[in-house]
């Protein structure tokens, strides 16, 4: 079996189709394979950004891939792409950032400290983004008010008693008044806005 060391390393070694152990999940193309041992949002990541400094070979390892293919419902895409600006988002899906009011108990102190403990948690990250992103659009609300909500009141230790939770598609849908902790868990970062 190949040990993963870089991806580079593992789509152009000699034996990236071997049956047991090919340099994608034959199934899906957006799952580790069996020899990555990293998470997937790092297999996504990875995958992105060979895809961007290796366009032809990237091109010519993915038909190589599609030829491979033997299940009839194989997902064959990849779900993310990286943007103009350097940024990963999934295709098709218009809820890019997790909004966070604080209303009037915002400060910058607060804000700050939430932001950094969110990314640190794991609270909003790429895993619970991607699960969202598959419920419908009531289901992803209740999601966020009854599981994401309470852990990131218990973020605040009692300073804060209600915060409004929502997803927008673009920045400018803040209000720009300081009080509002933005989340982007595709590239671990947070905006105060």
């Amino acid at each position: 079996m190949t040990e993963y060391t870089s991806i580079e390393e593992w789509f152009l070694r000699e034996d990236r189709w071997d049956k047991e152990n090919p340099c994608f999940d034959m199934d899906d193309i957006n799952s580790p394979p069996s020899g990555y041992t990293q998470s997937k949002a790092d297999w996504i990541r990875e995958l992105l950004t060979f895809q961007f400094l290796h366009p032809g070979e990237w091109k010519e390892i993915v038909q190589e891939y599609e030829s491979q293919q033997t299940g009839k419902h194989s997902a064959k895409q990849l779900d993310y792409y990286i943007t103009d600006e350097g940024e990963i988002r999934r295709h098709n899906e218009q809820d890019v950032y997790l909004l966070i009011d604080l209303g009037e108990n915002a400060d910058l102190a607060l804000l700050e400290r939430m932001g950094d403990a969110i990314i640190q948690t794991g609270i909003w990250n790429f895993e619970r983004y991607e699960s969202y992103c598959y419920k419908d659009r009531e289901s992803r609300q209740r999601y966020l008010e009854e599981q994401i909500k309470p852990e990131i009141l218990a973020l605040t230790e009692r300073e804060v008693k209600c915060i409004d939770i929502r997803y927008v598609g673009e920045l400018d849908e803040s209000r720009f008044d300081g009080r509002e902790l933005i989340i982007d868990a595709l590239n671990d970062e947070f905006i105060i806005l």
